[in-house]
C-alpha cells in the first residue's frame, strides 16, 4: 500500500531510524508534530513500588506491531529507554537502561528491575508511531516504612503516662494504635496527638500491651510494649 500524503510517507521511513537526531534532520516537520504531540501527558495507569523492587510495565494492546518505542520523562524531560524492530532480532537498550531492563517482544512490556526512588517518573510505551494510542505509566518509587520503637515517659499511678511511637526518617502515610491485640477502647478516653498516645492518668486498668502500626501503601510495621502502672 502507497504513502497517502508526505506526512505518512515520513512517518513511514522516520519509523526505520534508530536515531531521533538523524530522523529530525531529514524531517524536521514531523519532529514539530511529535514533539507538539508529547507535551500532552495523559496517565493510563499508576503504579507505586518499593526501592529495589522490580516492575513490570505495559505497552498499548495493538497486534501486529512493527516498532516499539520506550520513553522516561521526569519533570516533562524525555529520555529513550529502547527501541525496538519486528524487523530485527535484539533491541536497541540505551546507555543509561543497559542491565535494568527486559523487553518482551511478543507483548511488548518492559521489565524494570532494582529500581529507585529517582526512577519515578512517567513511562512512556508507543508503538508504530502512534502516539494518540501510547500507554503512560506514572511510577513511583519509595521507601518501605521503618520499624518503629514504642516508648513511654512514665509508668507511675495517678499520673500522666505518654506513649510515644518513634519512627525513623522515612515516608508514613498513617498510624494507628491498639491495645492487647484491640483498637483503643472509646470508654477510656485515650489522648491522640501526632506520634503520642496519652493517658491522663495512669490506672492499674492501663496496664497491657500497647502497639502501634506505621504503613504506607506498600508496607506497614509495628511496635509493641507491655505497660505496667505501677504505684
Amino acid at each position: 500500500m502507497g504513502c497517502t500524503s508526505r506526512l505518512s510517507c515520513s512517518l513511514a521511513f522516520a519509523s526505520k531510524l534508530t536515531h531521533p537526531a538523524l530522523a529530525s534532520l531529514l524531517f524536521p516537520d514531523l519532529l514539530v508534530v511529535l514533539q507538539a504531540s508529547r507535551r500532552v501527558v495523559e496517565i493510563t495507569e499508576r503504579r507505586t513500588v518499593a526501592v529495589g523492587s522490580s516492575v513490570l510495565l505495559h505497552a498499548p494492546e495493538i497486534q501486529n506491531i512493527n516498532f516499539t518505542e520506550w520513553e522516561f520523562i521526569r519533570n516533562t524531560t524525555p529520555e529513550f529507554i529502547l527501541q525496538y524492530y519486528a524487523d530485527y532480532q535484539s533491541p536497541t537498550i540505551y546507555s543509561a537502561y543497559q542491565g535494568r531492563v527486559v523487553f518482551y517482544p511478543e507483548n511488548g512490556s518492559l521489565l524494570l528491575q532494582r529500581v529507585q526512588e529517582t526512577d519515578t517518573g512517567i513511562y512512556k510505551a508507543t508503538v508504530d508511531l502512534m502516539q494518540d494510542k501510547a500507554r503512560k505509566t506514572l511510577l513511583e518509587v519509595i521507601q518501605p516504612v521503618p520499624q518503629p520503637e514504642l516508648q513511654y515517659s512514665s509508668n507511675l499511678a495517678g499520673s500522666p503516662i505518654e506513649l510515644v511511637c518513634v519512627v525513623p526518617e522515612g515516608r508514613v502515610a498513617s498510624m494507628s494504635w491498639k491495645k492487647d491485640g484491640r483498637p483503643l477502647s472509646p470508654e477510656k478516653c485515650y489522648g491522640l496527638s501526632g506520634d503520642t498516645l496519652q493517658i491522663r492518668k495512669g490506672e492499674k486498668s492501663d496496664c497491657g500491651s500497647f502497639s502501634c502500626n506505621v504503613s504506607n501503601v506498600i508496607s506497614w510495621k509495628e511496635a509493641e510494649l507491655n505497660l505496667t502502672v505501677t504505684g
